[in-house]
């Protein structure tokens, strides 16, 4: 509490002192990534160009519908590695072991850097700089379908029926079709990718399977994800 209330009389006395010093530490970081030629990070080595929402509609990119782009938060640096022979899995773990940086997520295709109002200049500045290492480093590849999320697999009981039945252990490959009994998901962020009762369909198992060829993190109740996964008998 003690916390919460001292960040409030900052915010009080020093708010706008340092909202605009990290506007201008982001107008930086922007010009010190001007330059990557592989790696994109929209809003910001990609210029994203947003046009005003209209009401209840999501952010447009000028010509691009993205109804997927709710909101713009510039402070969230989203590096992505799309088209690129590189993932966001190796982006985060060299970020982490190389230059000490360590970052919000990873996924297939993006790694996701948070900044903060208290960052120092020489923060964002290392990250630049590390990017445009890494930037040297990747490799373009031809144009690839984006990963996208699989769709959200049909219910065939709900998760309490799912939890009082019978249940086996299988490998990934042989799950296809089968009903889970277990919560499956990516972390960070947590969302589950499947839930009990849940029909295992073909294509969200190669959505998982693609996950986790790429280094995401899954996990699941019984523990036995990335290689298992507890379905009803």
């Amino acid at each position: 509490m003690s916390a919460i209330d001292g960040t409030r009389d900052l915010l009080e006395t020093r708010g706008a002192e340092l909202f605009r010093a990290w506007s201008e530490r982001l107008d930086r970081f922007d010009r010190g990534v001007a330059t990557l030629q592989n790696l994109k990070i929209p809003g910001h080595s990609d210029p994203f160009d947003c046009q005003p929402p209209a009401p209840g509609a999501g952010w447009r990119k000028r010509g691009l519908s993205c109804p997927t782009v709710w909101r713009y938060d510039r402070s969230k640096l989203v590096v992505s590695c799309e088209g690129t022979d590189a993932t966001g899995t190796f982006l985060q773990t060299a970020l982490r072991e190389r230059y000490h940086i360590e970052c919000e997520m990873a996924a297939c295709r993006y790694v996701v850097a948070m900044t903060g109002l208290l960052d120092r200049d020489e923060t964002l500045e290392h990250f630049a700089k590390a990017l445009l290492e890494l930037d040297a480093e990747v490799r373009g590849t031809a144009p690839r379908l984006p990963f996208s999320a699989a769709p959200i697999p049909s219910r065939r009981m709900s998760a309490r029926e799912a939890a009082v039945c019978e249940t086996k252990t299988v490998k990934l490959k042989d799950a296809r079709e089968k009903i889970a009994a277990e919560y499956i998901w990516a972390y960070p962020p947590g969302i589950p990718l499947a839930v009990p009762g849940e029909v295992l369909t073909d294509e969200l198992v190669k959505h998982i399977s693609i996950q986790r060829e790429n280094g995401v993190a899954l996990r699941s109740t019984t523990g036995g994800m990335p290689l298992s996964i507890c379905v009803v008998k």
